[in-house]
């Protein structure tokens, strides 16, 4: 676990810090996780204690961060059949269908739209996203693929 006062820009107890933890905000994984869902709300939480270009500097020192290899998932239906799958720290990374991964990157352009639109449904029911149990999605095998297939992100 990486504490958020460790991010350029964000001083243990500095104004910033306590602005943070006072909205729940502890670790880089809960500040990636609300700049994922709502990027604005987290800049409004830092407010002015942090310049633009510090909050540039920051947001791009957070994103190097990764601090586990967990998938979380959202179930859209009672069967599970039907779910959203994100990475470590809440990115879109695809829909899962009847077992069925489909990633971001190989999805038409209307499921995109229709998956986007079902992330944000998804973010408004933050407490109800879990860690996902099944088999884990080896995003970067993905990524080799659709390199192999003259697929580009």
């Amino acid at each position: 676990m990486t504490y958020v006062w460790r991010l350029v820009g964000i001083t243990m107890g500095g104004q910033v810090h306590k602005q943070l933890t006072g909205a729940g905000i502890v670790t880089v994984r809960d500040f990636l996780g609300l700049l994922s869902r709502d990027q604005l709300r987290l800049r409004n939480i830092v407010g002015g204690g942090i310049s633009d270009v510090m909050w540039k500097h920051t947001l791009e020192h957070a994103m190097s961060c990764v601090s586990d290899a967990k998938q979380y998932v959202y179930y859209c239906n009672e069967g599970q059949s039907n779910a959203i799958l994100f990475n470590w720290n809440y990115e879109l990374k695809g829909h899962i269908c009847n077992r069925q991964f489909l990633d971001m990157g190989l999805l038409s352009s209307d499921q995109k739209i229709y998956l986007e639109s079902m992330s944000k449904i998804t973010y408004q029911n933050y407490d109800q996203i879990s860690e996902y149990g099944g088999d884990m999605f080896n995003f970067d095998s993905v990524t080799q693929f659709k390199q192999r297939v003259g697929l580009h992100q």
